[in-house]
């Protein structure tokens, strides 16, 4: 009984953190009452209240480890994890010997990795309260969607703006005229609503049907995000497939080669269209050329490791000001961003996720789970970088999810019409 009371106290707790964590992921929908402390304390450039947040959620999940019935799972990602997390605590050390800084100095430089720790509660929490979570995702999706959609029409028709954003989404706004805002959390949620149905065998509702296209809508005309848009086209692709190749075989045959043609020619298309080598937005493209070969030019600066997590700025944001008057960003270039700060010592992580990505899905095996999967975290690797501060949340909770959906085959997801 004792035990029972412990493990239903502890559920509702990580339960409702979880809850505060997707809140806080779109800042309580940017609504205008919202002080100026917590949007600088929780924004796409600073995830120390999330941070705060997840530490406690951990220790609540180590706290409890011992006392709550154990999960047997056959599939995970814990061992790539804690080689994520062993290479993070060695980088942290060999950058305070070596730029001879404090420790603190170094974990605050890199403070936004350790969320990466929330996959463990995460997995916890999907666990036990599959249905309830999902549930509270795609709604909370759904209402800030709506809510950007107001504010991109007011801005960009009327030039009304009503809601409060961060530095970092301002800035954006001015110089690049893109609304970006809770962007990642938005395709996380697109990825979840394609894996659960493919995953768990049902049609996609209704409502899943409107946030994708509402979700489309904003990402093409007023996001602009060029490679969130690319990967939410190659996890449609993988979602029709998966039906497609149920078909008879004479028909299923047909249907993948003109599939295949007229995918080839729309990505082609839609390359051209987003411009990233010509174009208002080429410069971009060429400054990302200049960053990849900037970094991994870094990549050994101490043999083993990169350039860890200096304060150095001009270093580890070395740019081409006489030109351009930017300054170089290892967010920019994805995975070769990751390469130049942790050099050799993060190549054994990405080895290691890559066996348990592939593993995860090699049986049953699913060519629409596949496409998607490998397209949402994958894809992510050119340019969105998946441990970028911004991602790693998401990450986190993608990783989470897909661990207890590959573990378990008779979740039913949502009843969300």
């Amino acid at each position: 009984m004792r035990e029972n009371t412990l493990n239903g106290l502890v559920k509702r707790i990580q339960l409702y953190i979880f809850m505060l964590l997707i809140l806080l992921q779109v800042n309580f929908f940017h609504l205008p009452f919202l002080p100026e402390g917590l949007i600088s304390l929780n924004s796409d450039i600073n995830k120390q209240l999330v941070l705060l947040v997840i530490i406690s959620s951990f220790i609540i999940f180590i706290l409890s480890y011992s006392l709550l019935p154990s999960y047997k799972l056959k599939k995970s990602f814990t061992a790539s994890i804690v080689v994520f997390v062993g290479s993070l605590i060695v980088l942290m050390i060999s950058t305070t010997v070596s730029y001879k800084i404090p420790l603190f100095q170094s974990f605050k430089n890199s403070y936004y990795y350790w969320i990466i720790l929330y996959f463990f509660p995460g997995v916890f929490v999907f666990k036990n309260s599959f249905s309830t979570v999902i549930r509270f995702i795609k709604v909370t999706a759904f209402i800030d969607i709506i809510v950007l959609l107001a504010q991109d029409v007011l801005y960009f028709y009327f030039g009304k703006m009503f809601l409060s954003l961060d530095e970092f989404s301002l800035n954006m706004l001015s110089l690049n005229n893109r609304f970006v805002v809770d962007g990642d959390f938005l395709l996380l949620v697109a990825f979840i609503t394609l894996i659960v149905v493919v995953k768990d065998k049902h049609q996609l509702s209704k409502f899943d049907i409107i946030y994708l296209f509402l979700f489309a809508i904003h990402q093409i005309f007023f996001s602009r995000g060029r490679v969130a848009l690319l990967i939410f086209v190659a996890m449609l692709a993988g979602f029709f497939l998966h039906y497609i190749v149920k078909l008879p075989t004479v028909i299923r045959y047909i249907l993948i080669m003109f599939y295949f043609i007229g995918g080839i020619v729309l990505l082609y298309r839609l390359l051209i269209s987003l411009s990233f080598f010509s174009g208002e937005r080429a410069i971009s493209g060429q400054v990302r050329l200049y960053e990849i070969q900037y970094y991994l030019g870094y990549a050994k600066l101490h043999g083993l490791w990169g350039l860890g997590f200096t304060n150095d700025q001009a270093l580890l944001h070395g740019g081409v000001g006489q030109i351009w008057g930017g300054k170089y960003s290892f967010t920019d270039v994805g995975v070769i961003g990751y390469i130049g700060i942790f050099g050799w010592l993060g190549v054994p992580f990405l080895i290691a996720y890559l066996i348990q990505l592939v593993k995860l899905w090699i049986k049953p095996f699913s060519m629409g789970v596949v496409i998607i999967t490998f397209a949402y975290f994958i894809g992510q690797w050119a340019t969105l970088f998946p441990l970028n501060i911004s991602r790693i949340f998401s990450f986190s909770v993608a990783s989470a999810i897909m661990v207890v959906l590959s573990n378990q085959t008779n979740l039913t997801a949502t009843g969300i019409d």
